[in-house]
């Protein structure tokens, strides 16, 4: 399959229009070759990795399901298919104050989340992973009822899903509709 690739410094290198591709039609890695023509000369080359930012599952590592403990620093694994497609961790407590978390990818298609509990209290923590901004749209609504705010950033997981700010702008608009309906 051939896809249209522009030069974009500002997004790392190069961003693949992948709107028309259907999510079930990538592997989570795709090998890439860079085709083209420089002046009147063709080339090909060179190979890259591709990673999908398509919806994907999320696990967290087993020996992390009970180690949210308040009082200290925790670290949690979370393993998925996007996670190079991660560009920022947000976590917050049943209030809605935010809980300080550094976090990194220490290995390919893994994120590790260091949640500081030092000075919270005792109380329910959410974590959620949502494959898509309905889905994210959905749990913010939800999760900030009656009275709560919340801000949904999208940024680079959005690459690839929408043709443009438009597109991404009208389905946020779809999905808020859908939760006041």
């Amino acid at each position: 399959m051939d896809l249209p690739a522009t030069a974009d410094a500002v997004r790392g290198g190069f961003t693949i229009d992948t709107h028309t591709v259907a999510a079930d039609k990538l592997d989570h890695e795709v090998i890439g070759t860079v085709r083209g023509n420089w002046g009147f000369d063709s080339f090909e080359g060179p190979a890259f990795h591709l990673e999908s930012g398509h919806p994907a599952t999320w696990n967290i590592a087993s020996a992390d399901e009970s180690a949210l403990i308040v009082g200290r620093e925790n670290t949690l694994h979370f393993k998925s298919d996007a996670a190079a497609c991660v560009d920022n961790v947000t976590l917050k407590n049943e209030l809605g104050k935010p809980i300080k978390v550094n976090w990194s990818s220490p290995a390919a298609n893994e994120l590790e989340v260091k949640v500081g509990l030092k000075e919270e209290s005792p109380g329910k923590v959410e974590v959620a992973a949502c494959g898509d901004l309905a889905s994210a749209v959905g749990r913010g609504y939800r999760w900030a009822l009656p009275d709560g705010v919340v801000l949904l950033s999208p940024a680079a997981p959005s690459f690839g899903r929408f043709r443009d700010y438009r597109d991404r702008g009208e389905a946020f608009a779809r999905a808020m509709r859908a939760c006041t309906a």
